[in-house]
């Protein structure tokens, strides 16, 4: 069974791997937009599955292709301070 992350690239999705990671949990999938390259250094000392970028996830999704999906970790961050309310 795998653990889904949503963002796991960025500093809050890094530490949640960082804390299963210490629960001695590895088997962790990170759904993540792969465009930006310089943010995999946050994955560096991280044991994780595998990653896969976001519209591939999404395709394997709509495909229904079986995934053993223990749990999902999804977290949407705005760092904006000048966007109100939606």
């Amino acid at each position: 069974m795998i653990i889904i992350i949503s963002d796991g690239i960025v500093s809050i999705g890094s530490n949640i791997v960082n804390s299963l990671n210490n629960q001695k949990i590895k088997d962790v999938l990170d759904v993540d937009n792969l465009i930006d390259e310089t943010k995999f250094a946050n994955l560096l000392d991280l044991n994780m599955a595998d990653f896969i970028d976001k519209d591939d996830f999404t395709t394997a999704i709509v495909a229904d292709q079986q995934l053993d999906i223990k749990a999902i970790f999804h977290h949407n961050v705005c760092s904006s301070t000048i966007i109100k309310g939606h």
